[in-house]
């Protein structure tokens, strides 16, 4: 049970980083499991792990894929609440083999990581490197999320914005589920709506 004088932001970081205390980093090849590293200017470089209960994924008719990723908390805490979490990955290409060498400084996904709680929740965004293995007999993908940078961009409601700039990497292994895929996209766009269309920065016109 976290103390009543401990801040709402540290208890959502204990509920997320409880997944650290199951096993350590690596020991479960066959799970999905993603690390954040948060950059903390007070508290110094923390890091959490979480390992996630459901994760599918689809291909458009362009080869991109959707990666996505579910864990549901549920706490006996009534200070905290049940939490969930939502990692979304998306490819924005997709390398031909022998044309192009795959490097983990590459940016090649979207990524998205959701945290929702009875006080709302926050949408984490950013880019990074994903490479991955499809099974096309058996529709299992194993991948990779090399280093991603994501910071807070949507809310909704009143949360607690946990990390400032961070980092996310982790391991899956998803189920080829196109419904599934799309069902949980769309419930995220119901809860936090679309990505703010990107707005070039404007220069001052005393410094052109």
């Amino acid at each position: 049970m976290v103390p009543e004088h401990v801040p709402a932001k540290r208890c959502m970081l204990l509920l997320i980083g409880a997944g650290a205390l199951v096993s350590a980093w690596g020991c479960a090849s066959r799970e999905t499991r993603f690390q954040v590293t948060n950059f903390d200017p007070q508290q110094g470089t923390q890091r959490f792990f979480e390992r996630f209960d459901e994760c599918y994924y689809s291909v458009d008719p362009s080869g991109n894929i959707d990666v996505i990723a579910r864990r549901h908390s549920e706490s006996d805490d009534a200070g905290v609440g049940d939490i969930t979490q939502v990692v979304h990955l998306r490819t924005v290409y997709r390398s031909a083999p022998g044309s192009m060498a795959s490097d983990r400084t590459m940016i090649n996904t979207t990524v998205t990581y959701a945290i929702l709680g009875p006080d709302g929740g926050s949408c984490y965004e950013g880019a990074g490197f994903m490479y991955v293995r499809e099974n096309t007999r058996t529709g299992a993908l194993r991948g990779q999320l090399e280093l991603s940078t994501v910071a807070p961009h949507r809310q909704v409601g009143d949360p607690a914005i946990i990390f400032e700039h961070a980092e996310l990497t982790g391991q899956f292994v998803a189920r080829k589920d196109r419904r599934r895929v799309v069902r949980m996209c769309n419930e995220l766009r119901r809860v936090f709506g679309d990505m703010p269309r990107y707005q070039p920065a404007r220069v001052p016109a005393d410094v052109m």
